[in-house]
C-alpha cells in the first residue's frame, strides 16, 4: 500500500481566482490536491463527471490527453482544464481514480460537488431553457440551403 491521499478537490477561474461554483461556458480548473510521501512516476488521473442520480456524464482522463504525470513533492496540486464549460446549470458529483502505471492508488466516489451555475454556454448571448432538459450543450453551427 502506498502513503499517497488525495487531500481536497477545488476549483478555479480563468482569472486564477478560487471559486465555490463554476459557470456555464467559462474555462474551469479542477485543482486535486495531493499528499505522498514517496516519488510515483506514471500517475494517470481519471475523473468522472456524474448527475446527481449517479448517471454517467463525461469522464477527463490525463491518459487521453496524453498527459503524463509525476509526483515529486510530498505535497503536489494537479490540474484539469476544461477551456469551455459545455454543462448545463445544475449540481454534479465528481468521481475520482489515479493510478500508479495500472495500481490503483485512490478511488474517491463522489469526492466532490461541482455546482455549475447559468451562463454564456455557446458565447451567442442566450441561456438554454431549463426546461429543455439535458445536462450539456454540444458546441454547434446551424446552415440552411433553399
Amino acid at each position: 500500500q502506498r502513503n499517497f491521499s488525495l487531500e481536497k478537490i477545488g476549483f478555479r477561474n480563468f482569472q486564477n481566482m478560487e471559486i465555490p461554483a463554476a459557470i456555464s461556458g467559462d474555462e474551469l480548473f479542477i485543482d486535486l490536491y495531493l499528499n505522498s510521501k514517496e516519488i510515483i512516476q506514471n500517475l494517470y488521473i481519471s475523473i468522472g463527471i456524474n448527475s446527481k442520480e449517479g448517471t454517467r456524464l463525461s469522464v477527463l482522463h490525463s491518459k487521453l490527453s496524453g498527459y503524463e504525470i509525476s509526483v515529486l513533492s510530498e505535497k503536489s496540486r494537479i490540474s484539469c482544464h476544461i477551456k469551455n464549460l459545455n454543462l448545463l446549470a445544475n449540481k454534479y458529483l465528481l468521481d475520482v481514480k489515479i493510478y500508479a502505471d495500472k495500481e490503483p492508488i485512490v478511488w474517491a466516489e463522489s469526492a466532490s460537488e461541482l455546482i455549475v451555475e447559468p451562463g454564456n454556454i455557446l458565447q451567442s448571448g442566450k441561456l438554454p431553457n431549463a426546461e429543455w432538459g439535458g445536462f450539456f450543450v454540444i458546441d454547434h453551427d446551424w446552415s440552411h440551403a433553399n
